[in-house]
């Protein structure tokens, strides 16, 4: 997610389904389903379908029910692992900023003492 800062503890429904990159995810998900299984419409925005997989909301064609359960959990894999990174970037965050300063300080006094004779 491109939020700025993300939630420490995001809801499933955000990283799934309501950040802007999960939300581009699936509208790409919707495309290529398009061409899987043509004229079929995908509904993206409703969990029951993309969480639960719910067949009463909406089902793939039988011979297409295995190929769509195999792209839905890769998706919601990666979304998963995306989250997750980007929650340790931003836990790791303050310390490379710490390390920053400190590396500075140190290179102005290095500078300053260098000059002092």
């Amino acid at each position: 997610c491109q939020q700025q800062p993300v939630p420490p503890l995001s809801t499933i429904s955000h990283v799934f389904l309501e950040c802007p990159v999960a939300a581009a995810a699936w509208q790409w998900m919707r495309g290529v389903w398009q061409r899987v299984q043509p004229g079929a419409i995908l509904p993206i925005a409703d969990s029951r379908v993309i969480l639960l997989d719910d067949n009463r909301v909406w089902a793939p064609a039988a011979d297409k029910s295995s190929m769509w359960t195999l792209m839905r959990l890769l998706l919601l894999e990666s979304l998963y692992d995306a989250a997750v990174i980007r929650h340790h970037q931003q836990q790791q965050q303050p310390l490379l900023q710490q390390q920053q300063q400190q590396q500075q300080q140190q290179q102005e006094q290095q500078q300053h003492g260098g000059g002092i004779g």
